[in-house]
């Protein structure tokens, strides 16, 4: 049930949120809760999932109208994806999935030289197929038994680091890379289906994984990015709500969380649809000095570390 702005457009619709239980998947899901939206959390968590399923329930806009769930499962593996999907969208109280929001994710720092096999294939696992997987058992479910799809939306939680590589994100840049690419294709693919497709393209968040990242990460790095903590932007709340605003009030295919990602957004958006003209024949050149003078600066605090 989607119908035009705010509150209207994701009232009483079912939303399926993987990697719902903390971070941004949760701020998400208490937005849209906020909203009067029907809510599925999806991760591993079980007892994560039941606090946060009750958090989400607390700042509900209809508590009597509005359902809930949550459902554990492993994203990265295909068939328990094609199963928790399933499940959401057979379920009897809350109906058919209508938004997909893929927030499954995490980042492990480090310079390329020192990681493991393995750490790269926990990154592509979990930031591309974790994703793909998710997305896959959706459209599967949604053609049903005639091969058509009614009206849906898929949002892809990708990253600042799908737009630019990064000194100690090797391990991460190139699993968000590959989502900006499955989300390009999806878009043209299923628009004759009648579903929208979006991807987030969001900057550091103050969440427990933010955190994770820290212990591990080069100075070099942090340099670079630059301290973050106590900014009121960066927090899950903030990034939701900004990823919310692109999505019900300008229909945007990319959004970015700040001007930051923004600048890169559009200096690497290739053939993918602008907004406004404007964007196309004033902004974009804005961006692309700025883009250049960070690469420059990024560059020069490399030289010098």
């Amino acid at each position: 049930m989607l119908l035009q702005l705010g509150v209207c457009a994701v009232f009483l619709s079912h939303c399926y949120i993987t990697g719902g239980s903390n971070g941004l998947g949760l701020a998400i899901a208490m937005e849209l809760s906020k909203r009067g939206a029907h809510i599925t959390i999806v991760a591993r968590d079980s007892q994560k999932l039941s606090e946060a399923i009750d958090t989400i329930k607390n700042v509900a806009k209809y508590p009597d109208a509005q359902k809930f769930s949550f459902i554990s499962a492993n994203v990265t593996d295909a068939k328990a994806g094609q199963v928790a999907f399933e499940s959401a969208n057979s379920s009897p109280e809350i109906g058919p999935v209508d938004w997909v929001f893929t927030c499954a994710g995490a980042a492990i720092p480090g310079f390329f030289k020192d990681q493991i096999a393995n750490d790269f294939e926990r990154g592509i696992a979990l930031n591309y197929l974790g994703t793909l997987y998710t997305l896959k058992a959706a459209v599967k479910c949604w053609k049903g038994a005639n091969g058509h799809i009614s009206k849906k939306k898929i949002v892809i939680i990708s990253s600042t680091l799908a737009l630019t590589g990064l000194v100690g994100y090797s391990q991460y840049v190139p699993s968000k890379y590959a989502t900006k690419g499955l989300a390009e294709v999806l878009r043209q693919e299923l628009a004759q289906d009648g579903v929208e497709v979006h991807i987030y393209f969001v900057s550091t968040i103050l969440s427990p994984g933010y955190a994770q990242e820290q212990l591990t990460k080069p100075e070099i790095t942090k340099a670079i990015e630059g301290s973050t903590t106590g900014e009121e932007d960066a927090s899950p709340e903030n990034r939701a709500k900004t990823l919310l605003h692109g999505i019900i009030n300008e229909n945007r295919f990319m959004i970015a969380s700040d001007w930051s990602t923004y600048a890169l957004m559009l200096a690497s958006a290739g053939t993918a649809p602008r907004r406004l003209f404007g964007e196309l024949i004033f902004v974009s050149p804005v961006a692309m000095l700025f883009v250049a003078t960070w690469r420059y600066y990024c560059d020069w605090l490399i030289t010098r570390a």
